[in-house]
């Protein structure tokens, strides 16, 4: 602050002082309020990431029940998919009563597996929105609200994958925070029992049967989480 004061011979100098404390304490609570407002946005746009987790689940199985519901098979699965008069004929599945494949599918088998075309058939049918795709063409599968993969899979068609033994709607790259209020607020809170389960070790592949883990909720930790229904 800028100050007047009188020189040796009667004029005014102009001098400098510091800040007075009272100052100094108004720019901390300033600095205080605008840090809490970030941290506050942060945590509202946080919170929305997991509440659209459980939204999307509960879309997808909504979307799964209504295709069954409709054409008494599994999206994916439906033997007659080719033939149920949709804009496209896609790529039929097995009709064994499973979803087969890892819920995110291997380079090349993006238009082949049952769990990509369980996609497929529930756009075809109207359910999710997409395009309807022709068999012999990539599948595109969704992301979750963190920016992983959405997916749907089966722990039936393995040796229950994370110890689930149902269908299954599964998202990677969730931050171990965030898995961990997901559950909470859907299930029992806990990584390795109830219809949802999270694991670490080997995000994608189904086949792999990886171990349902205790959620990890240190910085930069990302997982997978499954919900079985």
């Amino acid at each position: 602050m800028i100050e007047r004061r009188r020189g040796e011979e009667g004029g005014f100098v102009l001098g400098e002082r510091g800040f007075t404390l009272v100052e100094i304490a108004i720019v901390l609570v300033i600095i205080g309020l605008l840090l809490g407002g970030v941290l506050k946005a942060q945590s509202m746009i946080e919170n929305s990431r997991v509440k659209r987790l459980a939204s999307d689940t509960n879309a997808t199985i909504a979307a799964i029940n209504a295709y069954m519901d409709s054409y008494a098979t599994l999206p994916g699965d439906d033997i007659d998919a080719q033939s149920r008069g949709f804009a496209a004929a896609p790529d039929a599945g097995d009709g064994d009563g499973l979803i087969d494949g890892s819920w995110v599918p291997a380079a090349g088998n993006f238009d082949t597996d049952e769990t990509a075309q369980a996609w497929n058939h529930t756009r075809c049918a109207g359910l999710t929105k997409g395009n309807c795709i022709a068999d012999t063409v990539d599948i595109e599968i969704p992301l979750n609200s963190f920016g992983g993969y959405l997916g749907i899979g089966d722990g039936r068609a393995i040796t229950a994958d994370l110890g689930i033994s149902k269908k299954l709607i599964c998202m990677e790259k969730v931050p171990g925070e965030a898995a961990a209020i997901y559950d909470t607020q859907q299930d029992d809170g806990v990584g390795t029992t109830g219809s949802i389960r999270g694991s670490a070790a080997n995000e994608t592949a189904q086949t792999a049967a990886p171990t349902a883990t205790s959620y990890a909720t240190t910085a930069n930790t990302v997982i997978f989480i499954c919900t079985g229904f």
